[in-house]
């Protein structure tokens, strides 16, 4: 398995339908120095289990050509709850990038 050296893997989570709602709760893993596509997603899935939260669907996937990020907006729903989330990965090389977006976007 390729590993992937992400600069960030950031979550913003936001309550009520929108994630303006409320000040948005942030949790990164700016210390791992490897990452592999499924580690990403396995912490990913565990921090919306966590706050409740199992429909979830893609709403918008992108990499920046120049910087190599992967940028994911997720819609959540759960109970009374709504979510929009915002996961950001920078990979190192272009190809690392298409193989996090196409690993995010298998998975969710």
């Amino acid at each position: 398995m390729l590993k992937l050296l992400p600069m960030v893997c950031a979550f913003t989570l936001g309550w009520g339908g929108s994630a303006l709602a409320q000040p948005p709760v942030i949790f990164t893993w700016n210390g791992v120095l490897e990452m592999t596509e499924e580690e990403c997603v396995r912490r990913s899935q565990l921090t919306l289990r966590q706050q409740g939260l199992q429909n979830v669907r893609i709403q918008d996937i992108h990499i920046d050509g120049e910087t190599n990020r992967v940028s994911v907006s997720i819609a959540c729903f759960g109970g009374s709850k709504s979510t929009l989330i915002f996961i950001v990965v920078a990979a190192p090389t272009p190809e690392e990038a298409r193989l996090m977006r196409d690993g995010l976007s298998r998975n969710f």
